[in-house]
């Protein structure tokens, strides 16, 4: 049975990911008109993440970006199925580096690299750093129930030769992977609430008093790993540039907290900047707190 979904699903999304750019679009804005205004789709929560968020913009500024943030949703996660049907190389031409050298400059001292990012843009293209990476890439992930969505899943992101890491699985891989002397570039999309409260560390995000997760920090104290975090943004439709920011490649040296902090600040730059590419469904502040922030 689960393979026999797996063929219902797979054809249909492998002639999306061959289309060209003007027909993808157009099963955006069907996407967009029926995920948003048809069915509404988790809209009371990203209204009340707005509201958060920006509590002195007007209504209608609020609403605008509402429906921008549901149109780059629909966008992304159509583009997030080229790899299906396309060359490494065409998807690769979507995003532009702005300072691949800096991966590269770590790489020669470095074997283990943390690489972490934000739902924020088009997250779905990260492992096309392995076109210029020394090492191998270890994109993080959840494993999905649905078995049929996870295998497809699977396949995309493994088109770049990349390993998909599952995240309850990645203090024991990273840990092998040092032992054995062997090199890779570990991929957190590092911004969802963690699951409980105390497993979080407790920092100013977004106008709100939250929990972050905290294990990238806590693993490259314990084994010495430089982290850098990668600020993708949209140039137009389609198209993408990325930037890495280095935020240490000393962090025994700084104080605890302080990653998670500047990864934190990264993120919120690119949020305020432009809020419309930022992913507002999920519920970000479900252990939020009013407090004094000190």
């Amino acid at each position: 049975m689960k393979r026999l979904f797996y063929y219902l699903y797979y054809p249909p999304l492998y002639f999306i990911s061959i289309l060209p750019d003007w027909a993808l679009y157009r099963i955006s804005c069907l996407s967009y008109f029926l995920i948003y205004r048809l069915f509404g789709y988790r809209k009371k929560q990203v209204q009340k993440n707005l509201h958060i968020v920006f509590p002195n913009l007007r209504d209608d500024e609020k609403k605008k970006i509402e429906k921008e943030s549901y149109k780059n949703f629909c966008d992304v996660l159509l583009e997030s199925l080229r790899p299906l049907g396309q060359s490494i190389e065409s998807v690769s031409k979507r995003i532009e580096y702005k300072n691949p050298n800096l991966l590269k400059e770590l790489q020669k001292s470095h074997q283990l690299t943390i690489l972490l990012a934000g739902h924020y843009a088009s997250w779905e293209l990260i492992p096309t750093i392995s076109k210029f990476s020394r090492w191998p890439i270890f994109p993080l992930y959840a494993p999905l129930k649905n078995h049929s969505i996870a295998r497809i899943v699977h396949k995309i992101r493994t088109k770049f030769d990349c390993e998909l890491v599952s995240r309850y699985a990645f203090a024991k891989h990273i840990t092998s992977k040092q032992k054995e002397n062997v090199g890779g570039v570990y991929v957190f999309i590092n911004d969802q609430s963690p699951r409980f409260k105390d497993r979080g560390f407790m920092t100013h995000f977004l106008n709100q008093w939250v929990p972050v997760h905290n294990g990238a920090e806590r693993i490259s104290r314990m084994m010495d790993i430089p982290v850098v975090y990668l600020a993708i943004t949209r140039n137009k439709r389609g198209f993408y540039k990325a930037e890495f920011k280095l935020i240490t490649d000393c962090p025994n040296q700084l104080p605890k907290g302080e990653i998670t902090k500047s990864f934190v600040a990264f993120l919120e730059q690119q949020i305020y900047s432009d809020p419309t590419q930022y992913l507002w469904t999920h519920n970000r502040f479900k252990h939020a707190e009013n407090q004094t922030i000190p």
